[in-house]
């Protein structure tokens, strides 16, 4: 059994077969197929077959959920197993789409692509001029979507010069 796993970002943590048993539980409750106890002993298997399919001593996240998926799809919770590996490459393109977007807000910086940019008289086109402005683009996004309710109007956020237009 593994003791340590290597997240995303790189970092190496403990193993927590309990993370994978809510992983799949959660699945099982969206799919309505099976309970939290199912989840445990399926979560079991994976812990149990993952060293002989994982060769390295420090699994990656992506490597135990490759494992989670083999263990779905042999199982006979077929309904879950497409939902979570729906919800697998769901992720990961929101993960891609979110590096992208970072990548674009610097691009739009570097290439004056962004009228916000060229009419800003209070910051110089500088390193701290774009940190600036990818920080206000990105706390724009967020009250956007998570602060404002949808039901005030974009408009009358603009008239009121709470939002630039």
């Amino acid at each position: 059994m593994f003791t340590k796993i290597r997240k995303r970002d790189g970092k190496i943590v403990a193993f927590d077969e309990s993370k994978i048993a809510r992983a799949i539980g959660k699945a099982g409750d969206a799919s309505g197929e099976f309970d939290a106890e199912v989840a445990k002993k399926l979560a079991k298997k994976v812990v149990d077959l993952s060293p002989t399919v994982i060769r390295r001593k420090i699994p990656t996240v992506e490597e135990i959920q490759d494992v989670v998926e083999e263990v779905l799809l042999g199982s006979k919770y077929k309904t879950t197993a497409k939902n979570y590996i729906l919800y697998r490459q769901k992720h990961a393109e929101m993960r891609e789409y979110a590096v992208q977007t970072q990548v674009d807000l610097i691009e739009q910086y570097i290439g004056n692509l962004d009228w916000q940019v060229k009419e800003n008289s209070n910051m110089a086109y500088s390193l701290q001029g774009l940190n600036n402005y990818v920080s206000s683009e990105v706390s724009k996004i967020y009250w956007l979507n998570k602060v404002y309710s949808p039901e005030i109007p974009i408009l009358e956020l603009i008239k009121n010069g709470l939002l630039a237009h």
